[in-house]
């Protein structure tokens, strides 16, 4: 993809909300329109799929992509993609928006007519974000299993943000997103009738796509967020994963604990 390495003093200060230098050959003004794109789209969204998690998952995703460059194990990997790719990656969210394809329009618009894109190099941004979804991942790799197919090739940078954005969903940060989201549902913690055993849950979601069948916010982490580092797709987003796995499965452990009430030393009653 073509460098755009414009710059202007007002892309400068707006760049700055990345909280990283940008790396060379990335433009801060097509980051600072690009943001404000977002800006616009997502402010009004809850915690757990803000403008803070998208920054939150740029940053990463540069991380990630700068760590397995200096690592040679992604030499030639695009940093304008993996920002700009990181940046627009919630923004087309059938969760918040009705109409995905708006936001299309709006990206292209910004790309195109801002940034002289081509039309292929549009598309080199727009079809890794449709890449990036657990659930289309999911999917995806169903269909290709059921052909007899190998899982679908991602590109470095996808690779990156999709790493970033997983590391997002777990740890201390994805717990308080997930209840953050439960929270805007109205969903309950857990259901006792359904399961609070887990032992039970695990072997309930081994299966890739099982479900417990309730929505109950506790039921997530093992339907999807305990699975997450083992999907890793970066040698670098393994590495960071692992830290954040403990994390959030000591936070469930001790959640369980909590509910059935064992180990607190309680006196004896009659």
């Amino acid at each position: 993809m073509t460098n755009h390495t414009t710059t202007t003093g007002a892309a400068d200060s707006k760049t700055s909300l990345l909280g990283m230098p940008l790396p060379a050959g990335v433009s801060p003004t097509l980051v600072a329109d690009v943001l404000a794109f977002v800006e616009a789209k997502m402010g009004g969204n809850d915690g757990s799929h803000d403008v803070e998690h998208v920054l939150r998952v740029t940053r990463t995703a540069l991380r990630i992509a700068l760590a397995e460059k200096a690592a040679g194990r992604a030499p030639s990997v695009d940093l304008a993609t993996v920002v700009v790719v990181a940046l627009l990656h919630d923004v087309t969210d059938t969760k918040y928006t009705v109409d995905p394809t708006e936001a299309n329009r709006g990206i292209t618009s910004i790309l195109v007519d801002k940034h002289q894109y081509a039309p292929a190099q549009v598309a080199h941004i727009l079809q890794p974000i449709e890449r990036i979804s657990f659930r289309k991942e999911q999917a995806s790799r169903a269909a290709a299993a059921a052909a007899g197919l190998p899982p679908p090739t991602i590109p470095v940078e996808v690779q990156a943000v999709q790493d970033a954005d997983r590391l997002d969903a777990i740890g201390a940060i994805g717990i308080a997103r997930c209840f953050t989201f439960g929270g805007t549902r109205y969903r309950p913690l857990y259901q006792g009738a359904v399961s609070t055993d887990h032992d039970d849950l695990v072997r309930r979601t081994a299966v890739e796509g099982s479900e417990v069948g309730s929505e109950g916010s506790l039921y997530h982490f093992y339907e999807k967020l305990f699975k997450l580092k083992g999907l890793m797709k970066t040698e670098t987003g393994r590495a960071m994963a692992e830290r954040r796995h403990q994390v959030m499965a000591a936070f469930v452990s001790e959640f369980w604990r909590e509910v059935h009430l064992d180990g607190d030393d309680l006196p004896q009653t009659e």
